[in-house]
């Protein structure tokens, strides 16, 4: 028979990990039980700290034997700090246990070793044996200066575990004099108010979370912090304090240790209900819960709950109020009031550009911005400053906010509102005032650019993990080369009849250098003002499946850093500009390029010949396809017929998709299928019939697309080889901004099919749908290029939108014999931009000159 095991009896028996997590569990055993025959809420949390602390302690002691028995003591102060809940000897059954390890230096060898010892020890305890959620951090005392608001929240209701008590009354003293009062309680108050919007922004919600919610205890920690940041000393009581600065009524107090007495009675309760950490009071546990503290039903324990909420919001409100009234030091000679950053010497002056641009840098770091009365004052004396020397404080400043990369755009538009930023950037303050002449344009040249530096905080911020801007976001080196870049984009535009990229590139030089930029940094923000649209105009006009497009844009686009940094730029631009210009399939088309262009930056492919690497991902859609359930002769015959370009870029669930459309054409004749992919609004038409011999496939589609009010974006056609040829079609398409509907999709198709297997004319269906093409191409701008592509020659047009444009074009490429393998069509303002890759009908490039090739499509 098995020895029974037996909890040591007391904590000086215990010597290793088992032994430790055996006394944690029964001691939390003995705790469940008293709970349950005597519920209690503050005298509970204070024995379940009791029964941590002393195990934190016993963990100290054999951490510092097994370190002395490797490395003589040093004498080095050493501190355990509970924090957070903990420190504040408010634990609940599941909660965290949060400790900080505090220590006068940091190269010590003892140190190190009783640190790395003690570590392994709780994390072998309390997590491998115990189940149980910790948090361990190391701090010295030079750290506070730099500590963030949520941290310096914690460690300010630090309290000594074990170790040295002095060193833990220096550290909380340090802790208090590097703290900003003004930066940390509205750093709080905005905390709450995100708390609050997060979890349903009422005190009276029906599952209310006892931490969190309006009401919660999260609201009772706001009060106490608000009396310890305030005060000049370390409270033992801060409810104490906030009756003496008149924010609470002396009455108060007790009302305030009765609620919180109640929300930890109910916290109590909830974990042991649910055995793990769990504060919502759902209402399939509100009736347990109500049991288990000796209410009659769970409408009896919410009725309570919902009076002391109440009270708490209600005090947690007025605090707040309170401090927002208040002139609260912030640093530097400055204050806050209402929110808002002022000197607290009201005749104030600044002796240079650069002190008043640090007011600035100030409110940045902060998030509070300059009140309307500070700015009035500087927009009076700064255009009377002394002119600002390259490389100056100034320069430097500003670029340290870029390097921030938080709350740049509300900083620059404080700047811009106060002169500064015109004083700082006069090629910017020109810019402020000038109307572009494109009419796509919504802003100013100036505001345009500022917006551009809120779309890629926006985008910074909210981007998913699984997409472009999240990757490129997280290989960015240079951040303030980025916003550099986007608030000079368009400065080029100041002078009329150049190319303003050019010009704006040799600006942006010039005033990154005098900024204070090194030359090589300077040089990155003109390479992104001289191309900021070069990835626009690939991604709208070029087949991003052709090598060549890739290998002609990595040419110039040639590091990561320079990828990611464009494809970013070219991203909020694009979403700034207005008009249009921004849709989810221009979005779809930019993320393809810059995946492309990363692949064939950072992992290029070994030059080796065409044919070799057909053949090595035609087997491979071999093998991969046949898993699809898909014949593996219908695999093997597909993936023969079709051409090159097709294999290497399709993937294969598409592939896949494409050999059941073939199947289904062999027996039911045209086949159409729409397709929305998550997050996009647009949708993807794929179209497959037998080929016609003579050109035209692209102009019936586009003319039944058009006489359903269809916006085409992208076109790809493929064709198998076979007797008869089998056409593979995929259009990117939308209806006002909008994927289509189920039952425009029924009618498409329908017109669709009528049109390709011959049962209906173009013109009939044009003339039933009131679509009467007006299109004139006479005026269109033609451009011919046979230096894009391998293989076809590319042909851009340039017109006036009108209805039907898309149509007559198709139109007359293949009433001219001419094949379109691709299509690129944008709409921006009123205009068209259209590119279509072509061959004649031996499939070969169009061998005219040009200017024939453009007389010809304009001919009536």
């Amino acid at each position: 028979m098995a020895e029974e095991k037996h909890a040591p009896a007391s904590l000086d028996e215990c010597s290793d990990s088992r032994a430790l997590a055996e006394f944690i569990a029964a001691g939390q055993a003995r705790l469940r039980d008293a709970f349950r025959a005597s519920p209690s809420g503050r005298a509970h949390s204070l024995a379940l700290t009791e029964l941590f602390d002393a195990v934190i302690r016993r963990l100290f002691l054999l951490a510092s034997r097994e370190a002395e028995a490797d490395v003589p003591p040093t004498g080095i102060e050493i501190a355990v700090l509970a924090t957070g809940g903990y420190g504040r000897r408010e634990l609940c059954p599941r909660s965290d246990i949060d400790v900080a390890f505090i220590a006068a230096g940091e190269e010590d060898p003892y140190l190190a070793a009783v640190v790395r010892r003690m570590f392994f020890l709780i994390m072998d305890v309390f997590t491998v044996h115990s189940d149980l959620k910790v948090g361990y951090a190391f701090r010295v005392l030079d750290d506070c200066p730099e500590l963030d608001p949520q941290t310096r929240t914690a460690l300010l209701d630090g309290r000594l575990i074990a170790g040295s008590e002095a060193l833990a009354r220096r550290f909380h003293a340090e802790l208090l004099r590097t703290m900003r009062p003004a930066a940390f309680l509205y750093d709080r108050l905005a905390e709450r108010e995100r708390l609050r919007r997060k979890y349903g922004g009422s005190v009276h919600c029906t599952e209310p979370d006892l931490k969190e919610c309006a009401g919660g205890l999260r609201d009772l920690h706001f009060m106490g912090w608000a009396a310890r940041a305030q005060s000049s000393q370390p409270l033992d009581d801060p409810w104490a304090y906030l009756v003496a600065i008149g924010d609470i009524e002396p009455g108060e107090r007790a009302r305030a240790a009765e609620a919180h007495e109640f929300l930890l009675r109910v916290r109590h309760a909830l974990h042991y209900a649910r055995e793990r950490r769990f504060d919502r009071l759902s209402r399939e546990r509100q009736e347990a819960v109500a049991a288990a503290l000796g209410y009659a039903d769970g409408r009896a324990l919410m009725t309570d709950y919902f009076a002391h909420a109440e009270w708490i919001h209600a005090g947690a409100v007025r605090v707040g109020e309170r401090l927002r009234r208040r002139m609260l030091p912030l640093t530097d000679g400055l204050v806050v009031k209402e929110g808002e950053i002022d000197t607290a010497d009201p005749s104030a002056t600044w002796p240079d550009l650069a002190s008043i641009v640090a007011l600035f840098r100030h409110s940045q770091v902060y998030g509070l911005p300059l009140c309307a009365d500070l700015g009035e004052r500087i927009l009076a004396v700064a255009s009377d400053l002394p002119p600002e020397p390259s490389g100056g404080a100034a320069g430097r400043l500003f670029l340290e906010m870029l390097r921030d990369a938080t709350g740049v755009e509300a900083v620059l538009r404080q700047m811009t509102r106060w002169g500064v930023l015109q004083r700082l950037v006069p090629e910017f303050g020109e810019a402020l005032r000038l109307v572009p002449q494109a009419l796509v344009h919504e802003y100013t040249i100036g505001e345009h650019s500022l917006r551009v530096v809120g779309f890629l905080e926006q985008a910074r911020a909210s981007a998913a993990p699984e997409r472009a801007y999240a990757q490129a976001f997280s290989e960015l080196q240079r951040l303030d080369l980025l916003f550099l870049a986007a608030l000079l984009h368009d400065i080029g535009k100041r002078t009329e009849g150049v190319r303003h990229a050019e010009v704006g590139a040799t600006e942006a030089h010039a005033v990154a250098l005098r900024l204070g930029l090194d030359p090589e940094a300077a040089e990155m923000v003109a390479f992104l003002v001289r191309h900021h649209l070069l990835m626009s105009d690939t991604a709208r006009l070029r087949d991003l499946t052709e090598t060549q497009v890739i290998r002609d844009f990595t040419a110039t686009v040639a590091t990561a850093e320079q990828l990611n940094s464009l494809f970013l730029l070219t991203y909020a631009d694009l979403r700034a500009t207005g008009g249009g210009v921004w849709t989810p399939v221009q979005e779809r088309f930019l993320e393809d390029l810059y995946y492309r262009a990363h692949h064939a930056i950072t992992a290029p492919e070994p030059e080796e010949d065409l044919m070799v690497r057909v053949q090595r991902r035609r087997r491979r859609m071999q093998r991969e396809l046949t898993l699809e359930n898909l014949p593996p002769e219908a695999v093997q015959e597909h993936c023969n017929a079709m051409p090159p370009s097709y294999l290497l870029n399709t993937p294969a669930e598409v592939i896949a998709q494409h050999i059941r459309l073939v199947e289904r054409v062999k027996v039911e004749g045209p086949v159409v299928e729409f397709l929305d992919s998550p997050g996009r609004d647009f949708t993807t038409l794929t179209l497959c019939t037998f080929d016609d011999p003579q050109p035209g496939l692209l102009s019936k589609i586009a003319a039944a697309l058009y006489a359903h009010s269809v916006n085409v974006h992208a076109a790809q056609v493929f064709t198998r080889e076979g007797q008869p040829g089998i056409a593979i079609d995929t259009l990117w398409v939308d209806r006002d901004g909008r994927r289509l509907r189920s039952f425009e999709r029924a009618e498409i198709e329908r017109d669709l099919k009528g049109v390709l297997s011959g049962q209906i004319t173009v013109e009939s269906l044009l003339q039933r749908r009131g679509k009467l093409p007006q299109a004139d191409l006479s005026a269109a701008d033609v451009r011919v290029h046979n230096d894009v592509s391998e293989a076809r020659t590319v042909i851009e047009v340039r017109a006036r939108d009108c209805s039907g444009l898309l149509y007559r074009l198709t139109h007359r490429l293949s009433t001219l014999g001419w094949d379109i393998h691709s299509a690129r069509i944008n709409t921006i303002g009123g205009d068209v931009r259209d590119a279509f890759y072509v061959t004649n009908h031996q499939g070969e490039k169009l061998v005219d000159d040009p200017a024939v090739i453009r007389a010809r499509l304009l001919e009536p």
